[in-house]
């Protein structure tokens, strides 16, 4: 039930505080993900305990755990999002970067035009995939 009332608030709270499922992946794509996720972990925090407020008197640690298990949506958006939004660009994640150093010493190097072209649509499918999975995963129990 609480998982289900994480997901429906998500839109809201995701709105307010610019936490959108889709403006993450979409940022992971362009942005390094390491520092993006850092960053984003104490807005996840404020967001599940506006969302789940500790109205049950639970001392500090019993508190923190039931508001991590209750807003495994955020979470889950967050992982998936900075991972697979990665993808989308050369620059998105470390990998790329690496493979496409590697890709200069063949014939056909790698570069941001091409790789955008591939990865970009690649991001765009997956995004989507965990997308349905995380709202019938938390929506529908």
């Amino acid at each position: 039930m609480a998982s289900r009332r994480s997901v429906e608030a998500y839109g809201q709270y995701g709105t307010a505080e610019h936490m959108h499922p889709l403006g993450i992946r979409l940022l992971s794509s362009v942005l390094d993900n390491i520092p993006f996720v850092t960053a984003m972990i104490p807005l996840i925090l404020k967001i599940g305990t506006q969302l789940f407020p500790n109205t049950g008197g639970l001392d500090e640690a019993a508190y923190h755990s039931y508001l991590i298990k209750e807003s495994l949506p955020l979470w889950w958006n967050l992982v998936l999002g900075t991972c697979l939004g990665g993808n989308g660009t050369i620059i998105g994640a470390s990998a790329n970067v690496v493979v496409a150093g590697f890709s200069e010493k063949t014939r056909s190097p790698l570069n941001f035009k091409n790789y955008l072209s591939y990865g970009f649509p690649m991001m765009l499918v997956s995004i989507a995939l965990s997308s349905a999975y995380i709202y019938l995963r938390y929506l529908y129990k």
